[in-house]
């Protein structure tokens, strides 16, 4: 089927389509996973079938995902024997494989074979989610896979694979705690919803906190899904108790927004993570001008990472980063971002772009409670600001200020800050690098920290 589409799109979809090398391989390796369970004694008796689902399923696959998800369904059993019996006969069928058990919301095993990995799940076969009143779960998984292939044709597949790279190359892409954006499922339904991917951005560029959205015939169900505190809700066709869009926070919503406005106003393949290149020298080359002015507070850290589900291990580094965040704020440290980066094995670094330290910083300002607060916490900042012979005066807003000598920043984070971040369990040990400049910096995956916080910077410098 032919599809009409701009030069733009032509050339992104050259490099998003997977060839048939990937598909041939990722249909071998389901192939020699379902064998292995189908013809498992352990298995021998029960209600069960083995499904291929996620984006391979769906047919909106990308090029560079070389992962699959395998889903065990069992009849006539119930969730709690699904997550122990049933989880533990998978994993038994499956251990002559190299093979890891993970244990998140719902425990799976993942089989990696040169590089590729499956994610075998095993799960309750559900025909009719209504019963369960949005109680469900990972249980959904393979009704979305048969909406979804029932809604979209050839084309409107190619359209999801542009929305998923759009995505992908503004750091929205992935309904992960530690992403907080856009999950393949969301972004099928988009263009189911819209139509096309150029379609979908004109509405997107619309979007404000508050945006309601029912898929297909299910407007009178709308109002079913409380909006709650999400800043979107798009109802999930296969369960309308159901908010598809609950994990979008609303910092993704605004760079999608952003980054949408900017790719119609001028449409640049720089916006498709598969030309991203473009982007991160364009990046690179703003921040050379600002590094004498950047500054870096890192710990740079190692640990034992390797059963624990990386959902997971994402999820405790970006909270341990908004901590030391806050922290350095609240101290008066001029913290500009932070973020982290993790080798997905046993390194991590969690690390704040600070203003200029050194010279630079010799006093910090510390903001207190307003003037009128009561008398103790009032005389409490006073006294200890007195102790550290600082300065104290009131802001135009009628909070107090401590102005004092800059403290040691590496010191405080170490001693004060580190004890009190949430970091992943088995963290080993964590050294702490201060840097007065990034080319001096020489803290693991910092050039991938920048490009998490100003991915957005050349489009928006560049395009706009």
């Amino acid at each position: 089927m032919s599809c009409a589409r701009d030069d733009i799109e032509r050339e992104v979809l050259e490099r998003l389509r997977p060839t048939r090398i990937q598909l041939s391989l990722l249909e071998q390796f389901y192939s020699l996973i379902e064998r292995k369970l189908v013809t498992c004694d352990l298995l021998d008796g029960l209600d069960f079938r083995v499904e291929l689902q996620g984006s391979l399923a769906k047919g909106t696959i990308l090029s560079d995902t070389w992962e699959i998800d395998v889903f065990v369904l069992f009849k006539n059993v119930d969730r709690p024997w699904v997550h122990s019996e049933g989880f533990k006969r998978v994993s038994e069928c499956l251990k002559t494989l190299p093979t890891i058990r993970r244990y998140a919301e719902h425990p799976y095993v993942t089989v990696t074979i040169s590089g590729v990995e499956a994610d075998v799940v095993p799960s309750l076969d559900v025909e009719d989610p209504l019963k369960y009143k949005g109680r469900l779960s990972v249980e959904r998984t393979p009704l979305h896979t048969r909406y979804v292939r029932s809604k979209l044709t050839g084309c409107m597949r190619d359209e999801v694979r542009l929305l998923k790279s759009f995505f992908k190359s503004i750091g929205v892409y992935g309904a992960e705690s530690h992403v907080g954006g856009f999950s393949g499922y969301v972004c099928e339904l988009l263009i189911v919803h819209y139509g096309s991917f150029i379609d979908a951005l004109r509405a997107i560029s619309e979007w404000k906190p508050g945006i309601h959205i029912a898929v297909g015939d299910h407007e009178k169900k709308a109002s079913r899904t409380s909006k709650g505190e999400s800043p979107i809700v798009i109802i999930d066709p296969v369960d309308p108790h159901r908010n598809a869009a609950a994990a979008i926070t609303i910092e993704s919503l605004a760079k999608a927004v952003a980054a949408s406005r900017l790719y119609l106003d001028k449409p640049s393949k720089a916006f498709f993570h598969v030309f991203e290149d473009i982007h991160k020298r364009a990046l690179a080359s703003l921040i050379r001008k600002l590094d004498e002015g950047i500054s870096v507070a890192a710990l740079d850290c190692q640990g034992d990472f390797y059963e624990d589900p990386p959902e997971n291990v994402h999820g405790r580094l970006k909270r341990a980063s908004r901590v030391l965040h806050s922290m350095l704020l609240k101290q008066g440290v001029p913290s500009v971002a932070s973020s982290y980066y993790w080798d997905e094995a046993d390194q991590f670094a969690l690390v704040s772009i600070l203003g200029t330290l050194g010279d630079g910083m010799r006093v910090e300002v510390v903001r207190g409670p307003e003037a009128w607060i009561d008398r103790g916490r009032f005389h409490g900042f006073i006294g200890k600001r007195f102790s550290e012979e600082a300065l104290v005066t009131v802001s135009s807003e009628g909070f107090l200020l401590g102005i004092r000598h800059a403290r040691d920043v590496g010191e405080y984070i170490k001693s004060r800050i580190l004890p009190q971040l949430p970091l992943p369990p088995r963290t080993r040990k964590c050294e702490v690098v201060i840097c007065s400049s990034l080319k001096e910096c020489n803290v693991k995956g910092l050039g991938e920290v920048l490009w998490r916080l100003f991915r957005l910077t050349p489009a928006l410098l560049k395009f706009h």
